[in-house]
């Protein structure tokens, strides 16, 4: 037994003249050793924020003053070297291997033509430290509202997503569950709480975005009212077939929809709407005379976009695996991709609970992964030379430098006008 380790490579193939990359699977003799020695440097720091003051550098010891004119500065004597003194033998040489700083990691995106997700590293990697998450009441972690400086509106395009196959379905699944049964209730509850409970005499056109004064989150709070999940197994590639790979059932290779979001989610809500109402009195009831409403909206268009957090959370003690990295690029190794594979994601509870095939993370015990840097090629070169990166490390960064800021992404809202309308009936309310 070779005792070397399977692993996937992005790496590019020739077709005729134009190069392209692809996953190639490297297994038995092409296999990765173990490095010992070396681990993943965090030296490098992100550029100044506006206004950020560099940090004064420690006092250094005084040097000794000059003596004074016509003297001689007194040097202790150096004895003489015995000529027969053995001389000292050589130190072996050993190869210094550079290693690989997290900073970079923008930089190893872009080298594996994974363009928007080395902009949101580096925009998290650059931003001021913010986490996403805060303890409620009961001392749990769940994940707050962003600050409107930690929200990224124009880096994620569905143009974008839906040119992989899988996505583009579960976007056509959004489209055809609008007027579900739950829509239709989840809707209406959003226009009783956010409408109609402080304004019962509202009629006429209705612009949500306009109502949540522009803010998306409030929009997506308020008027969101279905979803439709994109799993991580949605996002990557599939590549040639591989026995060591074959045998978990899909052979799969990461994508820059991997590399940037992972799992996310697609959102309908509601963007214009028609609102009519009925004013009446109910007499001899036995509260006496009532004035009553009975509302009736119109949904007319709605916005589909996707939403994802970009954080490095984790839920449970293990966390998350994020691919061997060096300046090159990546590697991945399928057994510990298997189970905990993609570049962050954040889930929260409501989520967990209405997503039914949610594509949830299964956490990997830390001593089941290579806790190791792996060499490739097995002559200890910086580019062969591969670091394993998790959640943990980024979290490890932002302590150690101050900075790391995790942000709320959502893509362009797309304006959709419906074929035919989704008509509420909000029943009478009397008072």
């Amino acid at each position: 037994m070779s005792g070397k380790i399977p692993y996937l490579k992005h790496d590019y193939k020739y077709d005729h003249i134009l190069p392209f990359k692809e996953w190639k699977p490297f297994d038995n003799a092409q296999g990765c050793t173990p490095v010992d020695g070396v681990q993943l440097c965090m030296e490098k720091s992100p550029p100044l924020l506006p206004g950020e003051q560099v940090k004064a550098p420690l006092p250094t010891a005084p040097k000794p003053s000059a003596p004074p004119p016509g003297k001689k500065e007194l040097t202790a004597p150096v004895p003489a070297m015995k000529a027969t003194a053995e001389k000292a033998p050589k130190e072996e040489k050993k190869k210094q291997i550079k290693p690989f700083d997290l900073y970079d990691i923008p930089q190893a995106m872009r080298a594996e033509v994974f363009t928007v997700g080395a902009k949101l590293s580096q925009r998290w990697l650059d931003g001021r430290a913010y986490s996403a998450y805060v303890k409620n009441a009961k001392g749990q972690d769940v994940e707050g509202r962003y600050d409107a400086d930690m929200i990224d509106t124009d880096t994620v395009k569905l143009s974008w997503l839906r040119k992989l196959p899988a996505i583009e379905e579960r976007y056509q699944t959004l489209l055809k569950t609008l007027q579900s049964p739950k829509a239709i209730e989840t809707l209406k509850d959003d226009f009783r709480k956010n409408l109609l409970h402080d304004h019962r005499l509202f009629a006429g056109p209705f612009d949500a975005l306009t109502h949540c004064k522009n803010d998306y989150q409030t929009l997506h709070d308020q008027f969101q009212f279905q979803f439709s999940n994109v799993s991580m197994f949605d996002t990557v590639i599939e590549f040639q077939s591989w026995d060591a790979a074959s045998r978990y059932g899909r052979n799969l290779g990461m994508s820059d929809v991997t590399a940037s979001l992972a799992n996310f989610t697609f959102y309908a809500t509601v963007a214009r709407a028609h609102v009519n109402y009925e004013q009446f009195n109910r007499y001899n009831t036995p509260k006496g005379t009532m004035h009553c409403v009975h509302s009736r909206i119109s949904v007319t268009h709605i916005y589909i976009y996707a939403r994802d957090s970009y954080s490095f959370y984790d839920k449970g003690k293990a966390s998350q695996y994020l691919g061997h990295w060096n300046k090159t690029g990546l590697i991945v190794l399928p057994d510990a991709a298997l189970v905990s594979w993609g570049m962050k994601k954040v889930m929260d509870d409501e989520e967990r609970i209405q997503g039914g095939t949610w594509d949830r993370p299964i956490e990997l015990e830390n001593g089941t992964m290579p806790p190791f840097p792996v060499d490739v090629i097995g002559k200890l070169l910086d580019q062969d030379v591969y670091y394993p990166i998790r959640n943990r490390d980024y979290r490890e960064w932002r302590e150690r430098k101050g900075r790391g800021g995790d942000f709320l992404i959502y893509s362009d809202l797309q304006l959709v006008r419906l074929n035919r309308p989704i008509e509420l009936d909000m029943g009478v309310v009397c008072g």
